[in-house]
């Protein structure tokens, strides 16, 4: 009839559209399958071998390596015309000066301005001006025209006094030192003529002053009389266009004096301090301060995937040994994407060190889905195959599933590769090259390792026993046909179908037949399918997207530039 035509017509279409849909996966499937059996297999020593050798090889590479911890590079993009300006700016006139800085205040008063304060102030400076090279890359009056003999730049309240003799002579001398120095900051609006004679930023040096007549530094007037302030700073200037390796050493010299100093002056003063490279040195700091955090996560994910391999009562499908080889083939995954890109001048920066966390991930997701696979095969072919058969089983069944997931997330950072943020692109290069490398490493490096324990087994009759045990876990269900009653010739695994259709019983519950992790994940399953789970799951969810959606618009952009220092 016409409607059994149109049905037969529809169905063959759909069966037509699902070949065509299945053909990559089958095509796949075969192409791994045959790697493993004509590559793999046959010669798994020579795979270990040349996969070491491209590995350290391209591990190398780290020697190689190129930090880049300066804010400007790592998040504003190099080819803008913010960045070209600045460039063309200090091509002509010379970068801008980098700063030191101090900031003094009282631990037993919240005056600071006081001769002491002063005094302090002028300790620092002193010891400061004698660091070896302070002299030689501060940044000299004349913008750097004046001979090296010349006066560094700086800005604190000692430079209201030409020197400390000066001070001394006006404040120290005095009758009332203490008058006398807030009659000075009064009187006195502009720089000593040593220091250039320019105009005091009083809010500036005095931090949070306090004022005769009650006003506050928003409504103080030029008759307004300074009488306290919470801080002292002092600013110190140095020359960018100096050799860099000269000014580093200074700011180090400089943070370790302002250090000791700390420890020094605690019981009567607090100092604080900073200087322009210490963001940059504290993003190179975390670029190796992550490492022990990635040695932990190495160790805690090795153990965990080394204990979910093994079975104790159930030797026959334990693999921790394997676990744990699997473990270093995803380590040694991650030395040789790592290393094949800083080969390639890709800088390395402290996002980058989030990578080796999320490739743990992904390796030890792709060594359990193998190991689980060579497991199935031994539990389901008869009298647990040979080595070639469970290679083949195996490979078929998971080396698509890693092949596909590998792919997706190389694709997923390749495209975040593109962006324009120079730090985000260049991780997302590091993560696409270590997917790629974990993937080759796992179809060589490691697929040898278990054939080499696969065949040591096969000699041993492990396999064998491991399908002896798990035949005796069911018992045949007698409604299912046999392979030469089945509809097209298949041949059904009783055993799996079993498993499938949920109708497994036991028939004696050997011992480890059925582990515990088993019962629980079966109790989740049962109470997850029961209805009114379903609807609170489902609703549960849905409140949840609705929370996102609705707090979107509160998310604040971080543009400044400490926020996304290290704190």
């Amino acid at each position: 009839s016409r409607l059994h035509l149109r049905v037969t017509v529809k169905l063959n279409m759909g069966s037509a559209l699902a070949s065509a849909l299945l053909w990559p996966s089958k095509a796949l499937s075969r192409a791994i399958v045959l790697w493993m059996l004509k590559v793999v297999l046959p010669r798994p020593k020579a795979v270990i071998g040349v996969s070491l050798l491209v590995i350290f090889t391209c591990g190398a590479g780290v020697y190689n390596i190129n930090i880049k911890n300066e804010g400007d590079e790592l998040w504003v993009p190099q080819d803008t015309d913010v960045m070209k300006n600045r460039d063309t700016v200090t091509a002509r006139y010379g970068a801008p000066p980098s700063w030191q800085s101090t900031i003094l205040s009282s631990a037993v008063s919240p005056n600071v301005l006081t001769p002491g304060g002063v005094d302090t102030m002028y300790d620092l400076e002193t010891k400061a001006n004698g660091l070896p090279g302070f002299n030689k890359a501060c940044l000299k009056r004349g913008s750097g025209t004046v001979a090296e003999s010349g006066a560094c730049v700086y800005a604190s309240i000692t430079t209201l006094w030409c020197n400390r003799s000066h001070y001394n002579v006006e404040v120290t001398a005095a009758v009332d030192p203490q008058g006398a120095l807030l009659q000075i900051i009064h009187t006195r609006k502009r720089f000593s003529l040593c220091h250039g004679g320019g105009r005091v930023e009083q809010g500036r040096l005095m931090g949070a002053p306090t004022f005769s007549d009650g006003s506050n530094f928003k409504t103080a007037t030029s008759n307004s009389s300074i009488t306290g302030a919470s801080y002292l700073l002092g600013w110190y200037e140095t020359d960018s266009d100096k050799p860099v390796s000269a000014l580093e050493a200074v700011d180090q010299d400089f943070g370790d004096l302002m250090e000791s100093e700390q420890t020094r002056l605690r019981n009567n003063w607090r100092l604080s301090y900073a200087y322009e490279s210490a963001f940059d040195v504290e993003i190179g700091r975390s670029v190796s301060g992550d490492i022990p955090l990635v040695a932990a996560a190495l160790c805690l994910t090795t153990m965990a995937t080394v204990l979910t391999q093994y079975f104790r009562s159930q030797p026959s499908i334990s693999f921790a040994k394997l676990g744990g080889w699997g473990m270093t083939a995803v380590f040694l995954s991650i030395v040789m994407g790592y290393g094949l890109v800083i080969w390639c001048g890709v800088p390395f920066t402290s996002l980058s060190q989030i990578g080796p966390f999320i490739f743990l991930g992904v390796g030890v997701d792709d060594v359990i889905v193998m190991l689980e696979a060579f497991r199935h095969a031994r539990r389901t072919l008869p009298g647990g195959g040979t080595v070639e058969s469970r290679a083949e089983f195996a490979t078929e069944r998971a080396g698509v599933s890693i092949t596909i997931t590998s792919m997706t997330n190389f694709l997923a950072f390749s495209l975040g590769s593109i962006t324009v943020i120079p730090a985000v692109q260049w991780f997302c290069i590091y993560a696409s090259v270590t997917i790629l490398c974990d993937f080759l490493i796992q179809l060589t490096l490691f697929l040898a390792i278990v054939v080499i324990y696969e065949k040591d087994d096969q000699e041993k009759g492990v396999p064998a026993e491991a399908y002896r045990l798990a035949t005796q876990e069911t018992v045949p269900i007698t409604s299912i046909p046999s392979a030469e009653t089945s509809a097209g010739g298949v041949t059904y695994n009783h055993k799996v179908l079993e498993s499938a259709l949920g109708t497994r019983p036991l028939a004696s519950e050997p011992a480890g037949a059925i582990s515990r992790f088993d019962k629980m994940m079966a109790f989740y399953a049962d109470t997850l399918m029961k209805t009114p789970v379903r609807i609170a799951v489902v609703l549960v969810f849905i409140g949840y997207g609705a929370f996102c959606i609705a707090v979107i618009p509160q998310i604040e952009e971080a543009r400044q530039r400490l926020p996304l220092e290290p704190t």
